[in-house]
């Protein structure tokens, strides 16, 4: 994805935004969360669990690859659920195909806590996300001002989710610890190149302090992606596009997340 690709992606995100908001104030917005009955997962109690967790993605095409699946929704969730993902991340950017009708019919279809995986950019997503049943939703530091950071990590706190926070440099990381970030996602994926780079990721990852739940993020397509990772203590991982490629997605994590135990 380069640097023009990420400007693309963000302007149509504004303009679905404001679509959105001719669709659905953000007052009417705020008043229907008086009728949301999902209670929220506390994501950092959960990743601090002992074991592996892998937060397994719905995606049906990306910037990069183009065309990844077309499994329907309903089908990859199941299969997650029986293949024992601890959560779902739901892609709802246009650019790789998703919609925030994908959230809600995702919220539906599981019990599984649920990530928006979005380019936040206004705090109208967050409304959104929390009103269509997100337990938490994904913060990219490199799209967002200190100040825009700082908000959104306060607005989300007040709704009672959480905030899985995106870092791919070691500034990103100073300016997420500075906002108060708690659950940190270390992305091994360049966005302007597109690059992966997980020695990077773990780099990164290691001096993150060990209070903070850590995610590693990209560049996961097999099990032998993990083992550097866990040989350096972390075991949360966010996966997508291999897990989405997979023709029996069970089985996939299964290799995943048993051999893993076992080791």
């Amino acid at each position: 994805m380069s640097e023009k690709m990420l400007d693309k992606i963000i302007n149509n995100t504004k303009r679905q935004i404001e679509f959105d908001k001719a669709q659905i104030s953000e007052s009417v917005l705020k008043r229907s969360l008086s009728y949301v009955s999902h209670e929220p997962i506390n994501i950092f109690n959960l990743l601090n669990k002992t074991g592996i967790h892998i937060i397994a993605e719905y995606k049906r095409k990306s910037p990069s690859l183009g065309k990844i699946s077309d499994d329907m929704l309903s089908d990859v969730i199941k299969d997650y659920e029986i293949g024992g993902a601890s959560a779902i991340s739901v892609l709802t950017n246009a650019a790789f195909d998703g919609k925030i009708a994908d959230m809600e019919e995702a919220r539906q279809l599981t019990k599984l806590p649920i990530l928006r995986k979005e380019f936040i950019i206004d705090e109208y997503q967050i409304y959104q996300a929390r009103t269509y049943g997100a337990d938490f939703v994904l913060l990219i530091v490199r799209i967002l001002s200190d100040k825009q950071l700082n908000n959104f990590l306060d607005l989300i706190d007040s709704l009672g989710i959480s905030a899985l926070v995106e870092v791919e440099s070691p500034n990103d990381l100073n300016r997420a610890l500075k906002a108060g970030a708690t659950i940190i996602g270390v992305n091994n994926r360049d966005l302007k190149s597109f690059v992966i780079d997980k020695k990077q990721g773990i780099e990164i990852a290691k001096i993150i302090p060990s209070d903070r739940a850590i995610v590693i993020e990209s560049g996961i397509a097999a099990r032998a992606d993990l083992d550097p990772f866990l040989d350096a203590g972390f075991h949360n991982f966010l996966i997508g596009s291999s897990l989405m490629k997979a023709q029996n997605k069970i089985d996939a994590l299964n290799n995943l997340i048993l051999k893993t135990n076992c080791r």
